[in-house]
């Protein structure tokens, strides 16, 4: 009985251990991508503004994945503009908050219920556009979550690189 008593405590132990170093850790992440594309600002605004052309581009949003069913609601494009999917394994809703040259298009990005939120903001240079992509959210009280994002971060920031590829490939086409 004394061993039951004592490993329950030193579970209860580890557990608030756990709890109360999880609480020093950040609940806010961020990831962030950067690509060069080779268009004018304003050839690179509408397939990011337009829910609809983040089916083209964007990783996270893809057609081809089993099951995937689209739902567009909203204006075409910028602020109110919606898409929201799901498919066989996930979910998902987009919102675009706002969209402009001089402000960037700032969105809301909800994936199987883990809320987040970003912004692309477009820089010229020269010729082409410097397209910087910022995604961030909070993971609250999830304790699993805040001791893996650090080590998913990095799978992230790979991810929005790939889509900026994509995007730029994207707006090469026209």
């Amino acid at each position: 009985m004394k061993f039951l008593r004592y490993g329950l405590i030193a579970f209860c132990v580890l557990l608030l251990a756990l709890v109360g170093l999880a609480s020093l850790k950040s609940s806010t992440w961020s990831a962030e991508g950067v690509l060069v594309i080779e268009a004018a600002p304003e050839k690179v605004l509408p397939f990011v503004a337009t829910p609809r052309h983040w089916l083209e581009w964007d990783l996270w949003t893809d057609p081809t994945e089993a099951g995937f069913v689209p739902r567009f609601e909203g204006p075409e494009s910028g602020a109110g503009a919606k898409l929201s999917w799901k498919t066989d394994a996930k979910h998902g809703e987009l919102e675009i908050l706002g969209a402009s040259l001089a402000e960037g298009v700032r969105y809301r990005l909800d994936i199987d219920d883990m809320p987040g939120a970003g912004e692309f903001r477009f820089e010229p240079y020269g010729e082409q556009t410097r397209v910087r992509w910022k995604y961030s959210g909070d993971l609250g009280w999830n304790i699993p979550a805040r001791f893996l994002f650090p080590l998913l971060q990095g799978k992230l920031q790979s991810t929005m690189q790939q889509g900026l590829g994509k995007l730029r490939e994207r707006v090469k086409a026209g």
